[in-house]
């Protein structure tokens, strides 16, 4: 895994045999990650690697974190749970996750298309993170448990606390 910023664009994030080469995902995106990253850095964000990544930082909080994959590249925001989106732009990251926190992207001039959204997003969780606002503890009321799960609860009590 990478720990120099400048190798993830460069190179790729050394998750796959394709690193360091034309076919890793950061290669194909790379005017569109260039695009994120100009963003990023003209908004004042401190440029960090986390987890392989181009993540992003204000004060002593992530902000948002890139990735590359094959069909697409994304811009993942932290304590996205946090923002408006009032257009409904953002992207659930799966079909279990609780809020929407991602944009995805096809094209560098998707990044330019969003950049209005993507600037008022970053600075929006900037403005939190100043606050020292986080987002709320998730609710596990509404999680179903499968019943084999219940009984071993029920059968230790150390397990179950």
């Amino acid at each position: 895994m990478i720990i120099q910023i400048d190798d993830y664009f460069d190179k790729g994030c050394d998750r796959s045999a394709k690193f360091a080469t034309p076919a890793c995902a950061t290669q194909i995106w790379a005017e569109g990650l260039a695009k994120l990253r100009s963003i990023c850095l003209d908004l004042g964000l401190t440029e960090t690697v986390k987890w392989g990544h181009p993540c992003y930082m204000h004060g002593d909080r992530n902000i948002a974190i890139f990735g590359a994959f094959r069909d697409s590249f994304r811009l993942s925001f932290m304590n996205g749970a946090l923002l408006k989106d009032a257009g409904g732009v953002l992207e659930r990251n799966g079909p279990n996750t609780r809020n929407a926190t991602v944009l995805n992207f096809r094209s560098a001039q998707d990044v330019a298309d969003r950049e209005t959204i993507i600037r008022g997003y970053l600075t929006e969780l900037m403005g939190y993170a100043d606050a020292g606002i986080k987002p709320a503890p998730a609710s596990h009321d509404d999680l179903s448990l499968p019943d084999e799960l219940l009984a071993a609860f029920d059968s230790d009590p150390d397990l179950a606390a």
